[in-house]
């Protein structure tokens, strides 16, 4: 195992070891942030939801030893069961993105401190670690946004569908008054 690997390895530890301090922190900031008043509401699992496995797969891709790999597939997972979630909690698309972001900043600035604190390493490894958690919050925020709206299309086609099944229901109303009225005037 290369020096490099072994850098990996300890920040994913550490952020292991830290992640009810980033969960709390990313809570902190979505709750002082006035543009996201529905997760005030939410009770603390879940508003976490599928966020500690998304950190996971993020700590496995650094334990791998390779962060510059694609996101896997749990990260992925993780970030359409999050935006689903948030969908069915009553979020707007805009504070789907902005808990994204505060979470992205909250990782950050754990990583920052752990750099701050460990000289010894390399600003590759760090630049490596950094860029694979930008890859994790943007495939965050594209996947719920996606599956938000994949959500917000199937509401919409069913009320599409209800209003076509409403409308088939007048016209049928339709008919028959008129077949009542030609009855009628015919009698």
């Amino acid at each position: 195992m290369t020096t490099a690997q072994q850098h990996l390895r300890a920040v994913a530890a550490h952020l292991l070891s830290r992640r009810p301090a980033i969960l709390k922190a990313w809570r902190d900031a979505v709750k002082s942030d006035p543009a996201l008043a529905t997760a005030v509401a939410l009770t603390r699992n879940k508003f976490n939801d599928h966020i500690p496995a998304v950190l996971d797969a993020f700590q496995c891709e650094l334990q791998s030893g390779d962060p510059a790999v694609e996101s896997n597939d749990d990260a992925h997972r993780g970030s359409v069961q999050h935006g689903a979630h948030r969908w069915q909690e009553g979020y707007n698309l805009g504070e789907v993105t902005r808990e994204w972001h505060h979470l992205h900043g909250c990782v950050l600035e754990e990583l920052e401190a752990y750099e701050r604190d460990h000289a010894e390493l390399g600003s590759n490894v760090m630049a490596n670690v950094r860029r694979a958690l930008l890859d994790l919050c943007g495939e965050g925020v594209s996947s719920s946004v996606s599956e938000y709206a994949r959500l917000q299309q199937a509401a919409a086609v069913g009320r599409v569908n209800d209003l076509e099944r409403a409308l088939e229901q007048v016209n049928a109303l339709q008919r028959q008054r008129a077949e009542v009225w030609r009855e009628a005037a015919h009698d």
